[in-house]
């Protein structure tokens, strides 16, 4: 049904959640957590699962993210679910 609907599977749906959790915690949190525990406060199970999601959907490693947001810190990160029939 999710798939009909939005042109994409669940996990995906699911995954960009997960993602823009991470983006909220890694540009807004003043607590700076090791990757484990980014990504299971994320939901992922996996450290792979974690950057394999984040990467498709950000276009960069997460911890690629957070240097250079740390670094530079910008406007909100404006991160787009990929659904097609919204």
């Amino acid at each position: 049904m999710v798939n009909d609907a939005f042109g994409v599977n669940f996990r995906t749906i699911i995954n960009y959640y997960r993602v823009a959790f991470a983006i909220e915690v890694l540009t807004k949190s003043d607590t700076i957590l090791n990757m484990k525990e980014m990504y299971r406060t994320c939901g992922f199970l996996s450290r792979s699962a974690f950057y394999a999601a984040f990467s498709r959907h950000v276009g960069v490693s997460p911890l690629q993210f957070a240097r250079e947001n740390r670094r530079n810190p910008q406007q909100p990160y404006d991160l787009q679910l990929p659904v097609q029939n919204l």
